[in-house]
């Protein structure tokens, strides 16, 4: 079992500023307290993999990437839905960057698979908005909790269906 710590527990001091702390960016994690651990990691101001390549670099097991809480409203829709993980989606991209976007990085590419919960939010986005027709005395709260506990994953021919039992309606992926 591996040890789980938090980033600002072993970032190298004068390396981040009050607003990077916690972000696991490029040369701010030490070698020596991060070897053989799992960091959690917040998300921001770099992309996943950069926070994965630091993790590397100073020989950490893997990360954890943390999304912040929403502290303004309760309405508001955080796009981190645990039923949909965004998990290697097929897009097309733009051959003006590469695929990881860092700037070793000079490959060109006209798809390229992505794991974010973005690449999925324009399909839970659409869900939402058909509940809220179905419910419109609900509030996003509520729709939110209601897509997390009650959608299943079943497979009818190859083709991946989330049925969300609350609403006895189902989306095709």
């Amino acid at each position: 079992m591996y040890q789980l710590v938090y980033v600002g527990d072993v970032e190298v001091l004068g390396t981040t500023t009050n607003r990077t702390i916690g972000q696991c960016l490029d040369g701010t994690l030490s070698p020596e307290l991060v070897k053989g651990k799992i960091i959690l990691c917040l998300s921001g101001y770099s992309y996943s993999v950069e926070k994965g390549l630091e993790v590397k670099r100073v020989q950490g097991i893997g990360f954890i990437l943390q999304n912040p809480m929403n502290g303004l409203e309760s309405n508001i829709l955080k796009p981190n839905i645990n039923t949909a993980p965004g998990l290697n989606i097929l897009a097309a991209w733009s051959e003006a960057s590469s695929p990881t976007k860092l700037p070793d990085d000079h490959r060109v590419v006209k798809y390229n698979i992505d794991s974010r919960t973005s690449m999925s939010c324009p399909h839970v986005a659409a869900i939402a908005a058909l509940i809220k027709a179905i419910h419109p005395d609900w509030s996003s709260a509520i729709i939110r909790f209601a897509l997390i506990t009650t959608g299943i994953l079943a497979c009818f021919n190859s083709l991946h269906v989330i049925y969300f039992l609350a609403f006895k309606t189902s989306f095709i992926s």
